[in-house]
């Protein structure tokens, strides 16, 4: 769409902004999900799909690993405050 390689938008957009491409991508991932998991009442599986996983099992270690709560445990903390 950009008209340049994968390896040559990753080079650019770190040099640009000091960040990995690819770990900017999944941060934006994972902050769309945890919105989602607070607006509504979707399935976790569906929303992991939503933003581009393709496996439950592996958004829900990266969630995890992110938030420091499996995203049910997060979508529940948030509704008891």
């Amino acid at each position: 769409m950009v008209g340049l390689s994968s390896s040559r938008l990753s080079h650019l957009f770190k040099r640009d902004t000091g960040h990995d491409l690819r770990s900017f991508l999944a941060e934006r991932r994972l902050q769309a999900a945890a919105q989602m998991l607070l607006r509504d009442e979707t399935s976790v599986k569906e929303i992991s799909y939503n933003v581009g996983y393709r496996h439950p099992a592996s958004f829900v270690r990266a969630f995890r690993k992110r938030f420091g709560a499996a995203p049910q445990t997060y979508r529940a903390g948030f509704r008891n405050e």
